[in-house]
């Protein structure tokens, strides 16, 4: 758009394919049609902390949006921009929300950038998931109610882990010797 705008927090809509993003100020949030139209759907909606935000759209068709520090809102839109009424707040002040998405009950999971991995059901109840993880980067929900999660930063090891629905987890990969991998040209 040539603002310099950078885009956090990307998630595609399965039924339109409309791609949804944060950008801007990292406080606006934006649709680009599937033929290319970029849309502004809603503006100063709160600062997502550029980065350490992202969203996702839920099973029930509304964009959440989590990131920043401190107590940390997970805010809900329509996907024409309209907000509705948040989730939760996530709170805590070494809580910086980061990753976000769905396990197969239709909870929100999000991570924090720390050590815990939060679930928020969808009455809005907050509780810890899991601890004892590095570095909570993000999480993806994968098929058969996994949880795919990256744990680690440049100062420690990267692992994607799997967290399976009975809460049991085991490293599916080690990322730290990613830097080391080449590939051929």
């Amino acid at each position: 758009s040539g603002n310099g705008a950078t885009p956090y927090g990307v998630d595609v809509d399965r039924e339109t394919g409309d791609v949804y993003l944060i950008a801007g100020t990292g406080t606006d949030l934006y649709r680009v049609e599937t033929d290319g139209d970029v849309v502004e759907i809603a503006t100063d909606v709160g600062n997502f902390n550029g980065i350490l935000s992202d969203l996702r759209i839920g099973p029930d068709r509304l964009i959440y949006v989590a990131g920043g520090t401190g107590d940390v809102p997970i805010q809900r839109f329509e996907l024409d921009g309209t907000e509705v009424a948040p989730l939760a707040t996530v709170g805590g002040a070494a809580t910086n929300a980061y990753g976000i998405d769905f396990d197969c009950q239709d909870n929100l999971l999000l991570s924090d950038t720390g050590d815990e991995l939060y679930r928020v059901t969808p009455a809005g109840d907050v509780s810890v998931l899991s601890t004892g993880w590095v570095d909570v980067d993000e999480v993806e929900r994968g098929p058969n109610g996994v949880v795919f999660i990256q744990d680690g930063s440049v100062t420690a090891t990267m692992e994607v882990v799997v967290q399976l629905p009975t809460g049991a987890s085991y490293v599916f990969a080690d990322l730290s010797a990613i830097g080391a991998v080449r590939s051929e040209e």
